[in-house]
């Protein structure tokens, strides 16, 4: 789909990634709260159940979700996707596409693709991830301007890490880019609770700590920090641990859950939501 810059941000169609981190966000509080009803909505494209699935580290069968009955789909993405999606934990294509089909690379690609936000249902408990080689301290007196610091862990990621924050990085060397830095050393993990004020704006967050901070490129830009509902639950349960994420959660979170599912679906129920208020 291709962005249109002549509108208003409330009359562009509901753009495939919001889709995607929609179906992911249902998913995963969905499966820690037992709430909500089994979704009608299977994707647009078997790679988004794949995609939800992989973030969350959880089957296609747990999420009660099935590749094959995406909405649009070639015949090998939807069993390629239904097969790495069905192992325990799921499985990344890892760079291999099968000759003569581009959907796995078309798909990747609109991933990434600049968008206008949407209005995502508020939610509290977050993570930071500051990358190799930043100074943990700068970040973390900055994140406290609109955060409380509930925990700090630190970790030496792996390749395999690497794939679960940035499945949809695909291509030999977009991966390859991402692995040889983000594993060349050790990155602390910040455990947040946003104050009142800062509910709803993680993104702007994220991009005012890096502008204060001087990014140098996309990817070396100091820290990670989702802009999602679902991408900081999925984030703060792998970066953190599941005990921790389920604990916080619980906590903080559960409260508001029915409210959220209902947001989830309903932004899924729209093809082309033109009204993108919370």
């Amino acid at each position: 789909m291709s962005r249109t810059t002549d509108r208003n941000a409330d009359e562009v169609p509901f753009c495939h990634r919001d889709r995607t981190k929609a179906l992911l966000a249902y998913a995963v509080e969905r499966h820690v709260t037992g709430h909500g009803q089994p979704l009608d909505h299977a994707g647009d494209c078997p790679w988004d159940v794949w995609w939800v699935c992989y973030r969350a580290q959880r089957t296609a069968a747990e999420f009660g979700l099935d590749p094959r009955r995406a909405t649009g789909r070639c015949e090998v993405c939807a069993i390629d996707a239904s097969t790495l999606a069905s192992y325990t934990p799921p499985k990344h294509p890892n760079g291999t596409l099968r000759q003569g089909c581009t959907c796995l690379l078309n798909w990747a690609q609109s991933m990434r693709r600049s968008i206008p936000d949407i209005a995502w249902p508020g939610w509290r408990l977050t993570v930071s991830m500051v990358k190799p080689g930043r100074d943990p301290v700068p970040v973390r007196e900055l994140l406290t301007e609109s955060h409380t610091v509930v925990g700090e862990v630190q970790r030496h990621l792996i390749p395999a890490d690497v794939r679960r924050l940035y499945p949809d990085a695909y291509g030999r060397d977009y991966v390859a880019r991402r692995d040889n830095y983000l594993t060349s050393a050790p990155v602390t993990v910040f455990v947040l609770l946003a104050s009142p004020s800062a509910i709803g704006k993680a993104k702007d967050i994220k991009s005012d700590i890096r502008r204060r901070l001087g990014e140098d490129d996309a990817l070396r830009n100091h820290l990670h920090m989702p802009d999602s509902p679902g991408d900081a639950f999925a984030d703060l349960d792998h970066l953190a641990g599941t005990e921790t994420f389920i604990r916080l959660y619980e906590r903080y979170e559960r409260e508001r859950a029915a409210q959220r599912l209902a947001r989830y679906r309903a932004l899924l129920a729209q093809s082309d939501p033109r009204h993108r208020t919370g």
